[in-house]
């Protein structure tokens, strides 16, 4: 399948009427050092229909003035499951920073976001949605935004919303004599 397992490499997308960069029923692919600029709506959007487009991998990608002519698009946009974004930065976006949401296509969950920088966005950095089924284990692992501008909403009950912070620690131990413990 020419749809699948994919490297895509030194992308810049500017200034396109829809999504920036946007993968539908693609799944197993790889894209690295991505620039989205100033797309109307999605900077980066995934979506999978019937699970086709997850363990999708996005690293090194940066995402500026998305979503400037409409609030309710964002500058990355999930709409599946299992992928990774790694070293990513959303900027300026004029709805979401970044959106994971479980509809009527595709599930979102299971999605690790890792070593990432969200500002500057009009309504939400962080937002959680789910219609129909459950947007679980999303995990930012190292991620800067505001906590005060993550969101969460259901439009049917029974749904459940997951978002798990994490962040790297690195400790120094020393005995009483304040020398360095071996191992620890």
């Amino acid at each position: 399948d020419s749809n699948s397992n994919n490297t895509f490499k030194d992308i810049t997308a500017n200034s396109n009427y829809e999504s920036g960069s946007y993968v539908i029923d693609s799944p197993n692919n790889n894209f690295t050092n991505i620039i989205a600029n100033s797309n109307k709506q999605h900077g980066i959007s995934i979506i999978s229909l019937d699970g086709n487009s997850d363990r999708t991998t996005f690293e090194e990608f940066k995402v500026f003035n998305s979503s400037y002519m409409n609030q309710g698009y964002s500058g990355l946009y999930v709409e599946s499951s299992n992928n990774r974004f790694e070293r990513g930065y959303v900027n300026k976006s004029g709805g979401y920073g970044i959106k994971v949401y479980s509809g009527s296509y595709g599930e979102g969950s299971h999605n690790l976001f890792k070593d990432m920088w969200i500002n500057n966005t009009q309504i939400l950095d962080i937002n959680i949605s789910t219609y129909y089924s459950d947007a679980i284990n999303n995990t930012f692992l190292n991620a800067s935004y505001n906590s005060s501008k993550e969101g969460f909403s259901k439009d049917y009950s029974g749904t459940k919303n997951e978002l798990i912070r994490r962040w790297y620690y690195q400790a120094y131990v020393n005995d009483s004599g304040g020398l360095p413990v071996s191992g620890s």
